[in-house]
Formats: structure tokens, C-alpha cells, sequence
């Protein structure tokens, strides 16, 4: 894991200044969360586009690539699910996926879709505690 790696995982989403003039972070239950967010919607490399992440291309899904295409909504969905199960996998080891589903809508205007993905996890602890989680996004 870089320097860059742990960065990113706890800022938090979405981006806000503190109160010393830096972006405001976050810590344990809340930096796990925010992380899950920032995994799933970032972009990563595909076949006819760079990742959005220059230092690691690997990182992130194809949500967005899957959002403009005319696939049936039930593939759509499994390829959704397991794009956001795989970045998690992973990239976030403090997380253990117990749910995720994705819907897709049609957005306003033609050009593609709203997608919202529902995630829940647990929250793996040193002590091995558990706690049970979930978040809902859409973008």
C-alpha cells in the first residue's frame, strides 16, 4: 500500500475544508464508509479509457461505462454487483461485504443512467468485533 493509498481512503466524501485550512478526514467507522464510496465511484482503466487514479489504474470500477450501455437490466446488475464486490475485496480490508445491489434509472435527459448501488458490510475490527453497516449513493 502507498502513501497515496491511505490518503485518499480517509478523506472524507464529500470533500470539506477543516478547521485548519486542510480537507477534513476522518477516522475508523466513518473513514470505512467513506472509502466503500470512493472505491465504487472512482473510475478505473478500461479498454478505451485511463483510470481516474494516475498511480494505481487498477483501482476503482466500470460503473460508469456500464451506465451508457444498452445491456438488459438483470446483466447490468450482475456485472454492477460484482464490479462493486471486487473493489472492495480488494482495496478495503476493513470491510467484509454482506449485500449489494444496484439499480439503474434513466436519467432525464436520454444520455445514459443514474446509477445507485446499496452496499451493505461489515466493519472487520483488530479485536474481531463486527459491526454491521450499509450505504446507499447514487451518481
Amino acid at each position: 500500500m502507498s502513501y497515496f493509498d491511505d490518503l485518499w481512503k480517509s478523506l472524507d466524501v464529500p470533500l470539506a475544508r477543516d478547521g485548519a485550512n486542510d480537507f477534513r478526514t476522518s477516522v475508523g467507522e466513518e473513514s470505512v464508509e467513506n472509502a466503500i464510496v470512493e472505491l465504487v465511484a472512482i473510475r478505473k482503466k478500461s479498454a478505451t479509457r485511463p483510470g481516474e487514479l494516475r498511480w494505481n489504474q487498477k483501482v476503482g470500477t466500470l460503473l460508469d461505462d456500464l451506465r451508457h450501455k444498452n445491456y438488459h437490466d438483470s446483466i447490468m446488475t450482475d456485472l454492477a454487483r460484482h464490479e462493486i464486490i471486487d473493489v472492495i475485496d480488494r482495496y478495503e480490508p476493513r470491510a467484509r461485504i454482506t449485500s449489494a445491489t444496484v439499480s439503474f434509472e434513466k436519467s432525464g435527459s436520454g444520455l445514459g443512467r443514474t446509477i445507485k448501488p446499496s452496499i451493505g458490510y461489515m466493519i472487520v475490527s483488530q479485536a474481531n468485533s463486527r459491526t454491521e453497516s450499509k450505504v446507499s449513493f447514487g451518481f
